[in-house]
């Protein structure tokens, strides 16, 4: 009767063990199968740096197929040129050494230019996780690598097309500075010196570079109201009469509604 039991419970493991190895198989070829078929570059490292698992999209980044990637070792990989290898290495040492301090780290997302078997440069994100063992140490390295070539230009077309309208916007304003010095050449001068003034008193307030730009452009065209008054009231070389002391007086108004 004991040894019935005894049979029927190493029956029933062997049956839930048998249970358990077949949702692994599935489990572990659905995500095989998404792993390799997604675009972005899935590799498994060792803590040695040799590679566990290389994604076939590898190909379509780097050229390469994933044997031949696998064949090397991260430090003696194919992909990475000197430059990136170092800064990789730098987050890895860092990584680690927090591990070690008892901090646990989560992803690292890190930018790095890597190369394709045709000699080109390509531009990537590579998103790196630690594989824990059952002590929830690092025992592992899983990565995901993005190309991201087609950010990086669209971004520097960005920042070209905006260093583009500062310089116009620059243009305009010292071109603005200029015609108002010429209408009331008693003051040139004047204009420069407010907006070094209001660049400096910004700087003390600890404000950000773009608001210090503004005030110095701000500050260089503060008197542009001086467009609306007459030329012979402004450059007049007498005393002025209250009238034209009037008109005078509303440039201020005029430059505020302006700005």
């Amino acid at each position: 009767m004991h040894s019935e039991r005894v049979v029927r419970k190493l029956e029933k493991k062997v049956a839930d063990l048998a249970q358990m190895n077949l949702t692994l198989r599935e489990s572990e070829e659905k995500y095989r199968l998404l792993a390799d078929n997604v675009a972005d570059v899935i590799f498994v490292l060792d803590m040695n740096l040799n590679y566990f698992y290389v994604s076939p999209s590898v190909k379509t980044l780097h050229g390469y197929e994933p044997a031949q990637v696998m064949e090397q070792t991260a430090s003696a990989t194919l992909t990475l040129p000197p430059a990136s290898w170092e800064l990789a290495m730098k987050n890895l040492a860092d990584a680690l050494a927090l591990e070690e301090a008892g901090h646990l780290q989560g992803p690292r997302t890190i930018e790095l230019e890597v190369l394709c078997r045709d000699g080109s440069a390509v531009c990537t994100e590579i998103r790196l996780s630690f594989i824990r063992d059952a002590n929830n140490r690092p025992a592992g390295i899983l990565g995901v690598t993005r190309d991201i070539t087609k950010r990086k230009t669209f971004e520097n077309e960005r920042q070209q097309y905006v260093e583009g309208l500062r310089s116009t916007l620059a243009a305009t304003v010292q071109a603005i500075a200029v015609t108002v010095e010429t209408r009331d050449p008693y003051t040139a001068g004047h204009q420069r010196r407010v907006a070094d003034l209001c660049g400096a008193i910004a700087m003390e307030m600890g404000l950000p570079v773009s608001q210090i730009d503004g005030l110095r452009a701000a500050g260089i065209i503060h008197d542009i109201g001086k467009l609306s008054v007459p030329a012979e009231i402004l450059s007049k070389p007498a005393r002025l009469m209250n009238i034209e002391f009037s008109v005078i007086k509303t440039h201020a108004q005029a430059g505020y509604n302006i700005l």
